[in-house]
């Protein structure tokens, strides 16, 4: 996606996400974004599989010819779908 740092931050939403499932954090990297997810335990069980679809935009400033800035908001575009399932996590043995 064509990612400025310099012009604001970067915004993304999921379309329609299954209940539990969110976003934890969007940040930019080498020209694109890192998306991280969340899921609630308690409502996003093991064994929910799906696709997620998410949309980036992004605030930009635009100045005038009058030197007048507006504030307005760029849509970057549609992600890839993001393939995910949710599974049991596994807790490392203790020695």
């Amino acid at each position: 996606m064509p990612v400025t740092g310099s012009a604001g931050p970067v915004r993304v939403e999921l379309s329609d996400p299954p209940e539990g499932i969110a976003i934890d954090s969007v940040s930019l990297f080498d020209k694109g974004l890192v998306l991280l997810l969340r899921g609630d335990a308690e409502k996003a069980k093991p064994g929910l599989k799906r696709n997620l679809i998410a949309s980036a935009s992004q605030q930009r400033t635009l100045t005038e010819k009058d030197g007048k800035t507006r504030q307005y908001r760029s849509v970057l575009g549609t992600l890839p779908a993001i393939p995910f399932e949710v599974v049991k996590r596994q807790r490392p043995a203790e020695k």
